[in-house]
């Protein structure tokens, strides 16, 4: 090699680097499991609140992660859909288990239909009934703001009667050479996302917003969302996400009593 070539690849190396290149990890609901895909991820001067959690205090045993440090503690959390076919939510309770994410629905990528997830009633009223706190997340496939409107509304009807104490959450992810969004622009993506939570808001419920660290630093403008608190997915012994979120999905492959199979993990970070 040489020295020529050698010094293109310290200027290609060092250029990979202060770019901050990433391996993102992006969560498909309605396909099974994670799909991992390098994309690099520039960091550059935000006026985004910065997190403060402390890693070091983070800890895992038997596959559970836990954090504390000084006022700050996580809860135990899941979230579930129709994949995890019928659940035993009062083993999930012994389990130790605070919370649950609950789809209520989804549109789909294909015809752009809006459904409702086949085990939500049954997750709802279950979790309810054993005294698991519960949110809620839809999957959007939504084009514009009116459907983003249409899709809040959906999520509103369906959960009356049903106890909320989480989030409700805007899930909106590319589906792999599927999805109905991939022309859209940053900007659209940005605000189709604020028009469903706005919604979500003025109903009395509490909007959150989902997303791997792609999405939130590169797909939408999280600036314009500030008002709403962060779910974020980032598959990882320590998030490397730098800004604000309140709530960490940390893997799919979580063991809880009572779910056969997988399940997807969180922490809920609370100040005591």
């Amino acid at each position: 090699m040489t020295r020529k070539q050698i010094t293109r690849l310290i200027i290609i190396a060092a250029v990979l680097y202060l770019c901050g290149t990433v391996v993102s990890l992006r969560y498909r609901p309605e396909l099974d499991g994670i799909e991992y895909e390098e994309i690099p991820s520039i960091e550059y001067e935000r006026t985004l609140p910065r997190h403060s959690y402390k890693w070091e205090a983070l800890e895992t045993y038997q596959g559970k992660k836990s954090y504390q440090y000084d006022n700050i503690k996580a809860k135990w959390g899941i979230d579930v859909s129709k994949h995890q076919e019928k659940i035993s939510w009062q083993k999930v309770k012994k389990d130790g288990i605070d919370f649950a994410m609950i789809r209520v629905g989804y549109r789909g990528y294909g015809n752009g239909a809006i459904k409702e997830d086949p085990t939500f009633t049954y997750n709802m009223n279950s979790a309810n009934r054993v005294g698991i706190d519960v949110g809620l997340y839809f999957f959007s496939q939504a084009i514009s703001v009116e459907e983003a409107k249409e899709e809040a509304q959906f999520v509103l009807q369906q959960i009356q009667g049903h106890k909320v104490t989480y989030p409700i959450v805007f899930d909106m992810e590319f589906v792999a050479g599927k999805d109905r969004i991939t022309h859209l622009t940053r900007e659209e993506k940005t605000q189709i996302t604020k028009a469903f939570c706005e919604v979500i808001e003025q109903a009395g419920y509490k909007p959150m917003i989902y997303g791997s660290r792609h999405w939130l630093q590169d797909v939408i403008t999280l600036e314009e969302l500030s008002d709403y608190e962060v779910w974020l997915a980032e598959y990882s012994d320590v998030p490397s996400f730098p800004y604000a979120f309140k709530m960490w999905q940390y893997t799919d492959s979580g063991t809880v009593d009572g779910i056969s199979g997988g399940v997807d993990m969180n922490l809920w970070f609370v100040e005591e």
